[in-house]
């Protein structure tokens, strides 16, 4: 059992035209850098990078996957008379009718899964920096009233504190974001795969994204 054709769209235009490329990481403050990889990035670059928000091995990956699912979508071979003239209406109405494999409901509850724990690991690690960026704020101005030998200790304690919380989080982080990498990996290779089977369905892609057809009120294949 494979996904409806409409339910893909969304991850589709966003894997091969809205992943952003990932910036050269020595410009970006440690930790904080995406954890998606373009599909020309150099990632030799993680190697030179102080906390790398992934692997060499797992940019690789994502580079490959990405770079099979955008090669996909672009080979030629689904083309018909007349696509150029197609309404944003009709191409969709034919991806619906389409016998579109797309990714299998295991690989999908997976991404959605990963995606999850992910999004709740950053949620959490951001209430937990927010917690203790009041707590000292409120320390600072409680010392600022006394000695700077007292002012110099807490700006101290807090220094020590906050680099402990960003170690804690970079470890936190990791096995939530290798998941997130696995799952999307697998997801793009098998819409690339899927792409290839049904070359029409990646000519329909092509048009969607040249028209920029909204997706989003799409109603569900039954």
């Amino acid at each position: 059992m494979c996904l409806p054709a409409l339910r893909l769209l969304r991850v589709l235009l966003y894997a091969t035209v809205l992943v952003p490329a990932l910036p050269v990481l020595a410009r970006d403050p440690p930790g904080r850098a995406p954890v998606q990889a373009d599909a020309t990035m150099d990632c030799s670059v993680l190697k030179r990078h102080p906390n790398p928000p992934m692997s060499v091995a797992d940019c690789e990956a994502m580079k490959a996957s990405q770079g099979a699912l955008i090669g996909a979508v672009a080979a030629p071979g689904g083309e018909r008379p007349g696509d150029e003239a197609m309404t944003c209406e009709q191409i969709i109405a034919e991806m619906r009718s389409s016998n579109f494999a797309g990714i299998s409901v295991d690989t999908a509850e997976e991404s959605k899964a990963a995606g999850e724990e992910l999004q709740s690991t950053v949620e959490r690690r951001n209430e937990m920096a927010q917690a203790m960026a009041t707590r000292q704020t409120a320390a600072t101005a409680a010392a600022s009233l006394g000695p700077n030998a007292v002012q110099g200790a807490v700006a101290a304690a807090n220094s020590a504190e906050q680099q402990a919380l960003a170690r804690d989080a970079m470890r936190d982080m990791q096995g939530a974001r290798a998941r997130a990498m696995a799952a999307n990996a697998a997801s793009a290779l098998e819409l690339a795969a899927s792409l290839q089977a049904n070359p029409r369905f990646a000519r329909l892609m092509q048009l969607v994204m040249a028209k920029n057809c909204d997706t989003n009120d799409a109603p569900a294949p039954r």
